[in-house]
């Protein structure tokens, strides 16, 4: 096919999307599922099996189950990129549970774990493999590749497509309570930026931010009021709002405990109306908010909180405000 002899290390930058204006189809374009789980590159195969977040953290030793099966591929130099997540009884991907298997450490309970709540690696790309760099064939060749390599039972599961239905394959996501969908253009190699070539498509927008700061909590609210939110945008951070909705009791307790290890005495933005009482802190930590739109001359509207991202960087929140489609 002419792809290049060249292996592709472990740190390899991946491909992002962008978010598209308003669900579309097109002949040109395939559609998948967008998973409720943690994006990671996969390295294996030949015995060897390593895992890495977009954030280049180290996660092989937590998901023996994933490795293990990486290690079973008779291809050397498998490089693989998807999302790992924790399927429910119904077949869907539940984000509390991946959350809370990628926080255990103990090697005991890593291995309880792994038979309790085992992972699911949906795959949608192949990179590499036996030292050819796959990245400059089409899309839907790279797929074909990666059909034939994974296993039909186990682990790791192929992310299947359907072509140019992008319409029709949101209104079944929407219907059955899923994330939303991904449209990849047919022809696109794989690009290791953010490209429009691949474009997230959802109901109402979802961006990530930023925490900069928070507000006390008022009457009977626990552990804080709500969130003010930043974003990075040519080289300094732009305040974006606040959200409280969505928080449950748990989630409120938990952040303001982390958030009040970060204090800091001057907001990391420009001080917005309305914030004297506000508590700063540096932005680290990482959040993702569905809202209803996002002025360019205004914060966010009918902001919710949908759950924290702790496998993206806060450098990474580069969202910018747009009308609602």
């Amino acid at each position: 096919l002419g792809a290049p002899r060249r292996p592709i290390a472990p740190g390899c930058e991946l491909m992002l999307c962008h978010t598209a204006e308003a669900p579309f189809s097109s002949d040109d374009w395939v559609f998948e599922l967008k998973y409720d789980g943690f994006r990671l590159a996969a390295f294996g195969g030949a015995g060897h099996g390593e895992l890495r977040y977009r954030s280049g953290l180290d996660p092989t030793l937590r998901f023996p189950e994933l490795t293990s099966a990486l290690r079973a591929l008779p291809v050397p130099g498998v490089v693989l990129d998807g999302e790992i997540v924790v399927l429910d009884g119904d077949g869907k991907p539940d984000f509390h549970r991946i959350a809370s298997r990628a926080q255990i450490h103990r090697t005991s309970e890593i291995q309880r774990a792994a038979l309790a709540t085992p992972v699911t690696y949906m795959v949608f790309d192949l990179l590499g493999a036996a030292g050819y760099d796959l990245r400059g064939l089409p899309l839907l060749v790279r797929k074909s590749l990666l059909a034939r390599i994974l296993p039909a039972i186990g682990p790791l599961k192929l992310a299947e497509h359907i072509p140019s239905q992008g319409e029709a394959l949101l209104a079944q996501v929407a219907a059955r309570g899923l994330e939303g969908v991904v449209g990849k253009r047919a022809a696109s190699p794989y690009r290791p930026t953010r490209s429009r070539d691949w474009l997230k498509i959802k109901r109402e927008p979802e961006d990530d931010f930023a925490v900069c700061g928070y507000t006390a909590p008022k009457r009977s609210r626990l552990g804080l009021g709500a969130l003010h939110l930043c974003v990075r945008q040519d080289g300094a951070w732009r305040w974006a709002g606040k959200v409280g909705s969505g928080l449950d009791d748990k989630s409120l307790t938990q952040l303001r405990a982390e958030l009040d290890a970060e204090l800091t005495r001057l907001p990391p933005c420009a001080r917005p109306e309305g914030s004297a009482d506000a508590r700063w802190v540096e932005p680290e930590l990482v959040v993702q908010v569905r809202y209803g739109e996002w002025p360019v001359d205004s914060s966010l509207r009918f902001p919710v909180f949908v759950r924290l991202r702790r496998d993206k960087t806060a450098a990474e929140c580069t969202a910018r405000p747009r009308h609602r489609a």
